[in-house]
């Protein structure tokens, strides 16, 4: 199983996906002011399924996703979900990060340190050197944290399932280190 990831001084931690996260799982990919960006709301079901589908993936030598729930501070409040998926197996250097904030979260930066944290830790642990970010145009709040994290505007295409169209976002791991946002 994959291990926390954590930051000195940061009041959050990164907790690998597993069974007990079943009901927040839920609560998040159930939510339509959550999904309203990234695909129609899940049935209990559909979250069920898709949660063990994700943990057995992260259970493989080589998955081509991880999940994180963002936990925080000592009462262990679970405010979101964060990941890194790769493009192509073959190709494990590259990889696109994602994050899903709880309502009750937000417009308080955990998203934006929780994404900080993925993305060290992408180029950190897992050796990736260039990180993907996409996200809709009209997600004030995700292209507010991916300039804050001093990712590069790159081309607005239509993706998603709802083919709705988003903003690439990417950043290379030697602009990363380069930069204060280690």
């Amino acid at each position: 199983m994959r291990s926390v990831i954590s930051k000195p001084n940061v009041p959050i931690i990164l907790k690998p996906l597993d069974e007990s996260d079943m009901d927040f799982f839920y609560a998040m990919y159930s939510n339509q002011d959550i999904m309203q960006y990234i695909g129609r709301p899940l049935t209990k079901a559909q979250a069920n399924k898709q949660l063990h589908e994700t943990i057995k993936v992260m259970q493989t030598p080589d998955p081509h996703h991880l999940t994180y729930v963002i936990v925080h501070g000592d009462k262990q409040d679970k405010i979101g979900i964060t990941g890194l998926t790769w493009f192509d197996q073959n190709n494990r250097g590259v990889a696109e990060v994602g994050i899903m904030i709880s309502p009750d979260w937000r417009r308080q930066y955990w998203g934006h340190q929780s994404k900080k944290m993925m993305i060290s830790a992408a180029f950190e642990d897992f050796k990736i050197d260039v990180v993907y970010a996409f996200c809709q145009i009209n997600n004030v709040a995700a292209n507010a944290a991916n300039e804050y994290l001093k990712l590069l505007k790159g081309r607005q295409i239509k993706a998603g399932v709802n083919q709705q169209l988003s903003q690439e976002w990417s950043i290379e791991k030697s602009s990363w280190i380069d930069s204060n946002f280690r």
